[in-house]
């Protein structure tokens, strides 16, 4: 199947017929002539499409270029089908390129080519919609309620933001750092510990073999990318191992690198709630632990949180697992009795043969990493040993002084759980006191979920809860996000640097709201339940109640259906020419789709293989996803070839499911890192995409079948559709 309508490498061209369920729309569009008349087209985008703003939007160029009244002009015949080519029509939010692609294209009869003068034919109209521009499949400016408090919002977050690979031998850089800026990560993770001495700052990954970069180095760049993606404030969250002296000096960096960007709260300020992002707009905030008091600084420690030292959890399937091999406890060492024994009795002239040595086996460790043999690696001798003296240094701290300097600049202050010795009790939260920050292992994570689920949504109404990935995740991949957003965590702390399905989810994920980094919670996670309304005075047992807070583990009706057709493909060809897939013979493309959410939402389907095409079609297949919570669903799709051994990968996208516009979209692909598949060199055009058809639809008007269908919800909810985790 195809026309001879775009232009691959190497000349090669290839382009869908138009489908039927397009040409059976132009139809209701088209006058007389054959065409769609400006007033027309307006009317489409606006009735069928739901584009009630085009008028304001990039296709407003191209409804302006039409005339209103018009027909067919003959012109010079065209020439051979391979020697035209498909105009680009990749946009930066500009109409012109529209404009001028849909005035040049040509619609071949024979010899001839018709112009219409007076506004799209059927084959014009189907390139109009094959363009991601012209039908962008979500909505693309920020849409969310900004003046609520920031604890009220989903924020784009990365872990360990500096570096660039693993997590055990590659480079700190300032790099990772601008890319995570530039896709609209507004939560920057910097580790800080002293250099070697004792002078000056420096970021790294405490206690393993990765090399430093300079404090003020990653600020700087900081503070000139910051908002190139969003407007919204940056926060920067510092797990500091710093004595006092350089806890000032840092202080000192950051006010002067950031000046007026930086956002301090005020002396005496003992606001309940977190600022607003609109009220933050182009602002910069610092999270950390306020400075622990001299009793507290001798007990400084390598790792994130002393929980995860538990080993609670369970590497994924396939993960590599540091030190494994050697039959010890691995990554467990950073934090282990021995080490710190051992760095106790370390004098300096040791410690330096300790980095020396290190030193010397960190060229052989990141060749082995860069060469697929992490599992060669001795991690838990070189973290041992690597790990000695970041731990002097952390001893070293002199607790005569404090830094004032220091603690004023905290706009978000890091905290742990008080009121008990459970995390049940220390979750209850009476809204007295000023809102806090408090992290958890993906691990503490999924098993506070399982026991006390409604305290997780109560404590995130006014708290920030940042969850991190577990520390055996050696290779930087990632954990699963979903359950960390069902349970109202903010901060689902990612490795950017990764790759990977869980990386893709959360790409897609903050998309949403014009992808300015924030997504506002669904207004029925933000009900009371620990607020004291209505609570009487010296009632201390009401105090900190979940009742009223949102409850993942209920089962919900159906709220939505999802009806998504996938209805053609193309750009594979002039992306990435032929032979990529099959040195032969055409693809043999294959497709997924897929739902990301709540337990009973998560479902997958699979449409069909179309043989020997490059321009696949499953037009007339309609699939038909039943949601119980569309707030928090994404669309996964993902193609596929088919081979004889191992398939091969042909894009993916991953779109929010609140945030999708209805009627004909066109959906770009991206790579497995998330990056778009673009045209590399020379003029920028349109990489693979599919045009799918998306209806929203209202639940069962059939009671009895509703709740026939929420019975079975707790059966169904008992496992996703990767199996990957339980609620």
């Amino acid at each position: 199947m195809g026309n001879c309508c775009s232009q691959g490498k190497g000349g090669e061209v290839e382009f869908p017929d138009v489908p039927e369920s397009v040409k059976h729309v132009f139809k209701e569009f088209a006058d007389e002539n054959g065409v769609i008349t400006s007033k027309a087209l307006l009317k489409f985008f606006q009735e069928y499409q739901q584009d009630k703003g085009v008028l304001h939007g990039p296709i407003a160029n191209l409804l302006l270029s039409f005339p209103s009244t018009g027909g067919n002009d003959e012109v010079a015949a065209a020439p051979a089908p391979k020697e035209r080519m498909y105009r680009s029509m990749t946009f930066k939010g500009q109409g012109s390129k529209l404009s001028q692609a849909m005035g040049k294209v040509s619609h071949t009869v024979g010899s001839k080519a018709k112009v219409v003068a007076g506004g799209p034919n059927e084959d014009r109209f189907f390139h109009l919609l094959m363009n991601p521009t012209a039908t962008a499949p979500i909505i693309a400016r920020v849409s969310h309620d900004m003046k609520q408090p920031m604890s009220h919002y989903f924020i784009f977050t990365g872990h360990n933001s500096y570096l660039s690979g693993n997590q055990l031998t590659s480079d700190s850089s300032v790099k990772p750092i601008i890319k995570a800026l530039q896709r609209g990560v507004r939560v920057i993770e910097l580790d800080l510990w002293p250099n070697n001495e004792k002078t000056d700052i420096v970021v790294m990954h405490g206690g393993t073999l990765t090399k430093p970069v300079g404090f003020d180095d990653c600020i700087k760049a900081i503070k000139e990318h910051a908002f190139v993606a969003s407007e919204y404030p940056v926060i920067i969250t510092l797990e500091d191992h710093l004595t006092a002296p350089l806890q000032a000096k840092a202080a000192q960096s950051l006010t002067a690198i950031l000046g007026d960007t930086l956002y301090c709260p005020k002396d005496g300020d003992d606001a309940k709630e977190f600022p607003s992002p609109f009220s933050l707009r182009g602002k910069i905030l610092i999270s950390t632990q306020p400075p622990k008091g001299p009793k507290e600084l001798s007990t400084v420690v390598a790792t994130e949180d002393p929980a995860e030292e538990k080993l609670d959890a369970r590497p994924a399937e396939g993960e590599a697992v540091a030190g494994a091999g050697a039959g010890g406890d691995g990554v467990t060492a950073v934090g282990s009795e021995e080490r710190r024994a051992k760095a106790k009795v370390l004098g300096l002239g040791e410690v330096e043969k300790v980095r020396a040595k290190v030193e010397k086996e960190r060229e052989a460790a990141n060749a082995a990493v860069k060469e697929g043999r992490l599992h060669e690696v001795n991690e838990s001798e070189l973290l041992e040993e690597a790990g000695a003296w970041e731990q002097e240094d952390a001893a070293a701290v002199e607790p005569e002084q404090l830094a004032p300097e220091y603690r004023r600049l905290i706009a978000i202050p890091g905290g742990k759980l008080t009121g008990g010795q459970t995390v049940e009790d220390g979750l209850r939260d009476t809204g007295e006191g000023p809102p806090k920050r408090v992290s958890f292992s993906e691990s503490q994570l999924l098993n506070t979920a399982k026991t006390c689920p409604k305290g997780l949504v109560s404590f995130t109404q006014r708290n920030l809860l940042r969850i991190y990935p577990f520390g055996l995740r050696v290779t930087s991949s990632n954990y699963e996000p979903m359950p960390a957003w069902l349970h109202g965590a903010q901060m689902v702390a990612m490795n950017m640097q990764g790759y990977g399905r869980p990386l893709w989810i959360v790409h897609g994920f903050f998309s949403a709201n014009g992808g300015c980094g924030f997504v506002k919670k669904p207004d029925f996670y933000l009900k009371p339940g620990n607020r004291l309304e209505g609570i009487q005075e010296g009632d201390e047992s009401a105090a900190g109640s979940t009742e009223g807070a949102f409850d993942p583990s209920v089962p919900r009706p159906i709220q939505m259906f999802l009806r998504v057709r996938v209805v053609v493909g193309t750009g594979w060809l002039e992306r990435f020419g032929k032979g990529h897939f099959d040195t032969y013979s055409k693809p043999d493309f294959y497709c997924k789709v897929s739902i990301e959410g709540a337990p009973s939402d998560a479902t997958e389907k699979k449409l069909d293989v179309c043989n020997d095409t490059w321009c696949p079609s499953w037009d007339s297949v309609t699939l038909e996803f039943p949601l119980i919570l569309p707030e928090l669903a994404l669309l996964c799709i993902e193609v596929l070839e088919k081979d004889q051994f191992q398939d091969d990968f042909g894009g993916q996208a991953v779109l929010p499911v609140a945030s999708l516009k209805p009627g004909f979209r066109c959906v770009s692909l991206y790579d497995r890192k998330g990056h778009p598949l673009v045209e590399v060199g020379g003029e920028e055009v349109v990489g693979p995409r599919l045009l799918c058809h998306f209806e929203m639809g209202s639940p069962f008007e059939d009671k009895d079948k509703e709740e026939e269908q929420v019975e079975e919800l707790p059966h169904v909810a008992q496992k996703s559709a990767g199996g990957s985790y339980e609620v």
